[in-house]
Formats: C-alpha cells, sequence, structure tokens
C-alpha cells in the first residue's frame, strides 16, 4: 500500500470536485495523518511504543472513512462519490500495511523509488517488447523486479553485491523479501474473528 498513491487519489477528487467540501476535509485529514506518521517514524525516542503508535493512526484512519463498507451503487451514486467510498475502503482494507514505517522505521513511508526504478519494465511489458511466450515474459518481468528492488537497497549496485546477496538466499532457501514478508506477518497477525 502506497501512502502517494492514496494521497494522489484524495488530492483529485478535491481538485476535480471542489463544490465537494467533504473532499478536502477528508484530504487534510488524511495528510495530517500521513505526516504524523512520517514524525513517528523519524521519532528515535520511540524505541518501543511504535506498534501502539501504528494502533492508534490506524484507528483515525478508521474514524476518518466513515463511508467505508458502504455499497457503492452507480445507479445512485454519482462517479466521483462511488470513487470517494473506494478510496475510504482500500484506506480501511489495507490498515495492516498503511504504517509499517512507523513499526519498522527503516521502511519508507511510499514505495516511489521501487516504483520508479521498475518503471521502466512495466512499459516494456506493457509494449510487448518482452519474450515472445506468456512463461518468459512472466520471467523476465520476476528477474527484472527483484534485481530493480535490490537495486534500492544496495549503496552501490554491482555483480559482486548482487551474487553475495543472491548466495545468502541459497543456504537458508528464503529470500530477503520472503524472510521481510515472514517478518512483517509475525509483527501483524491477521485479526481474529
Amino acid at each position: 500500500m502506497c501512502w502517494a498513491h492514496l494521497l494522489r487519489k484524495a488530492i483529485k477528487l478535491m481538485l476535480e470536485h471542489p463544490e465537494e467540501q467533504q473532499y478536502g476535509e477528508f484530504l487534510n485529514e488524511l495528510c495530517d495523518i500521513y505526516q504524523q506518521a512520517v514524525r513517528f517514524q523519524k521519532d528515535q525516542r520511540l524505541s518501543v511504543g511504535r506498534i501502539e503508535r501504528s494502533q492508534q493512526l490506524k484507528a483515525k484512519v478508521v474514524a476518518l472513512c466513515t463511508r467505508a463498507g458502504e455499497k457503492i451503487d452507480t445507479q445512485i451514486m454519482s462517479i466521483h462519490e462511488a470513487t470517494f467510498v473506494r478510496l475510504q475502503n482500500e484506506l480501511v482494507n489495507g490498515l495492516a500495511a498503511l504504517f509499517v514505517f512507523v513499526v519498522h522505521p527503516a521502511v519508507e513511508p511510499t514505495n516511489n523509488r521501487s516504483e520508479r526504478n521498475v518503471r521502466r519494465e512495466a512499459e516494456v511489458c506493457k509494449g510487448g517488447r518482452t519474450n515472445k511466450s506468456e512463461p518468459g515474459a512472466k520471467r523476465r518481468s520476476i528477474l527484472m523486479t527483484v534485481l530493480t528492488t535490490l537495486n534500492t537497497r544496495f549503496p552501490k549496485f554491482t555483480l559482486e553485491q548482487l551474487l553475495l546477496e543472491v548466495q545468502g538466499w541459497i543456504e537458508p532457501g528464503c529470500s530477503i523479501f520472503r524472510w521481510e514478508l515472514s517478518e512483517w506477518e509475525k509483527a501483524n497477525p491477521p485479526p481474529v474473528s
């Protein structure tokens, strides 16, 4: 879940429909929550209490999204109103991922840098300039995504650095991505029904 995308959607709603005061108010409150989260992330005094801060922020998002869960009926709602409800649903449904960067300060609040790195590859795939078979295109896409993601993690991306990283995955049989996902899942267990 990328905060940049969520904020852009809220900005677009507000700019396209300035007559809808609720969109501007929603954007302001959402920005306030995001800015508070970034302050918590950067606060080095928070060696403990990061999970509690994250929970507080999640509660603010839930309180802000008063229309989350509402059924979208395009017969009754305008398109922009349906978009507003979808945005709130996206926020509430993605709560577990919204504030990972508060709990784990090394994580970036947005994935903009990673997205910029894989944008070229996405354009290549969209343009059909990949392998001639679907499995080949998928394999190339996975490889390029892994490489460009690793490129954001190394101070200097070299073949030697890449080989050392991948070699470290072989013995445990687990990539850094799989390990980070399992650590995140341990820290964010699914809610008990």
